[in-house]
């Protein structure tokens, strides 16, 4: 995670395959909003990696949790499928 370039990195594994019309998606939760950092899918269970660009919420002491959802394919403005994954950043 880089907030100067706006970008991360994110590994993940043991994550279902996605179906086809369903995408994850990863949210930045600033204080209680999530805000969409991009979506992505899996084919497998081994380990994925997905390089994030253009995060919205940069400021680390704005971050209180990363989450991620499964939602329709493309995405949506705020979550509404099933979580997955959710922490918060170790700073």
């Amino acid at each position: 995670w880089d907030p100067e370039r706006r970008t991360a990195i994110l590994q993940v594994s043991n994550l279902p395959v996605v179906p086809q019309d369903k995408d994850y998606q990863l949210w930045v939760v600033k204080g209680k909003q999530p805000v969409s950092a991009g979506v992505f899918s899996v084919s497998g269970s081994e380990a994925n990696f997905f390089k994030i660009e253009n995060l919205a919420v940069t400021n680390p002491k704005e971050i209180s949790a990363f989450a991620i959802t499964l939602e329709p394919k493309g995405g949506v403005s705020q979550p509404t499928g099933a979580m997955y994954m959710a922490g918060s950043p170790a700073l």
